[in-house]
């Protein structure tokens, strides 16, 4: 809210669980453009890292100019997070394990956020921001607040480069990404070795 005629809601103001498909009706109701869910990683098997950020987007199913959206927003939060030091491990779209469709007969998203995002119209993504047993992010990223305040002053950077948001008083605007190459990782099962990737160029056109 640093940023011109911009309103946050938040989902949850305390230690409390919110259900995943309720927070996507929340942003639903609230009229928000856009649903971003914060996380912190950890190791799993389901990608061959242990550090760094990560967007899990839409990768185009049910809906390719919504999922076009949050693959862009990822690209420009990722850029800010890696800014401030964590590393970029790119965008990740992972296709549903379960038989959910979208309209168009196409596999859902994995992920409820996205696929719930994708089916009520909304862009929505999750940012991962770093992993908490990885010692050296725990250290670089969640050890103190102003570690912690850091990695959200990225995503606000990168939510305002994005939507082209004008900083209140002084006016400024982040700097445009173009011609950005972005990795993008595709997961169809629990095994990181089923994993497929691809570099795509984005922003090869001006947007303003």
């Amino acid at each position: 809210e640093a940023y011109e005629n911009v309103t946050v809601y938040l989902t949850r103001d305390g230690a409390f669980d919110v259900e995943l498909a309720d927070r996507v009706k929340k942003a639903v109701d609230d009229g928000a453009d856009v649903l971003i869910s914060l996380h912190n990683n950890a190791a799993g098997s389901i990608c061959d890292y242990y550090n760094g950020c990560t967007v899990l987007a839409a990768r185009g199913a049910g809906n390719p100019e919504l999922a076009g959206i949050t693959q862009e927003l990822g690209c420009y939060i990722l850029k800010e997070l890696e800014k401030a030091g964590s590393e970029n491990q790119g965008l990740m779209f992972r296709v549903t394990q379960d038989e959910l469709y979208y309209d168009d007969g196409s596999l859902c998203d994995y992920y409820s956020i996205v696929r719930n995002s994708v089916k009520a119209g909304i862009p929505g993504i999750i940012v991962e921001h770093a992993f908490l047993d990885n010692e050296a992010d725990y250290q670089a990223f969640f050890a103190d607040s102003e570690k912690i305040d850091r990695l959200a002053l990225a995503d606000a950077r990168g939510i305002a480069g994005y939507y082209h948001l004008k900083k209140k008083g002084s006016g400024e605007i982040p700097p445009v990404l173009e011609n950005h190459t972005e990795k993008i990782t595709l997961i169809v099962s629990d095994d990181y070795q089923d994993n497929t990737y691809q570099e795509r160029v984005y922003f090869t056109e001006s947007r303003f």
